[in-house]
This record gives C-alpha cells, structure tokens and sequence, in this order.
C-alpha cells in the first residue's frame, strides 16, 4: 500500500503543533463538540499557529490550540492533556502527544478503538497506530511484532 502524501495539504498533516511549537500531536476521531470549542478561541483568547486558519481549522488542530492554552496556563503536558479530554471534548478519538522539549515521553489517550504497538525487531524503533492494516504492508510485517 503506497500513500500519495504530497496530496495531503501541509497545513492539515499531523503532527499539529501548538502555536509555541512546544507539541506534537496525533488524532484520530470525530469531536461532536468542534463547533462550540471552535467558537470559544477567539472569545478565551485561545492562539493557533500563523499558518492555520482559524475558519478552517480541523479537530485535530482544535485539540492542539486548546491542550497549547492549557500549557500557556502553566499546566504540566499531562495536565493539559487531561483537562481537555475530561472537560472539553465530547466524541470518538485516539489522541498521541508528546513534547518536542522531552520526545521520551508520549502520552497516548482514547476513548474508542484501539492502539496498536509495532516493536522493532532489530532496531530501537516503535510504531503506534491505530488501523490494523498498517502491519499487513510487508516492510512494517519485516520490520516489527505488533502487540
């Protein structure tokens, strides 16, 4: 299976990064709630980065700017991380993010599907998705155990 990812626009690739360029984050899902957290940025004063359109931005680039507000506010990744997901969101997701400062710590979060954790099989390497199908490519089935 071969990707055509010069048809994916840039500004809608992930990772999204917050508008301090402090994370990275993945999603995968659908916010039931994306329109009434989409109108809350201007009003909270929530920032996204230059490059994004605030008419046009997707769920995912809403999670970032909401998670990058709670960092702006002092809180730990791990807090932001939590605030969002427990008091903000509503819907499907599968959530990644980690700081660009500490790339050793990822934390993942969902409240639907599943994750799933590829291991090197000769490398230092791990692959996390959440589609099954990526394991059936016969580079990755060379490459790594799935778990």
């Amino acid at each position: 299976m071969v990707n055509d990812l010069n048809s994916i626009p840039q500004e809608n690739a992930h990772p999204n990064y917050d508008h301090a360029d402090r994370i990275a984050l993945f999603h995968s899902g659908s916010i039931a709630n994306y329109s009434d957290l989409k109108a809350t940025l201007p009003v909270m004063g929530i920032k996204i980065p230059s490059n994004q359109d605030i008419n046009n931005i997707t769920d995912s680039q809403l999670i970032t700017a909401l998670i990058g507000w709670e960092l702006d506010n002092e809180k730990t990744l791990k807090e932001a991380l939590k605030n969002v997901v427990e008091k903000k969101l509503l819907g499907t997701y599968q959530i990644s993010v980690m700081e660009k400062s500490n790339p050793e710590v990822v934390y993942f979060v969902k409240n639907s599907g599943d994750f799933i954790v590829g291991i090197g099989k000769q490398n230092n390497e791990i692959v996390v998705t959440s589609e099954r199908s990526l394991f059936a490519q016969e580079e990755i089935k060379e490459r790594f155990h799935a778990s």
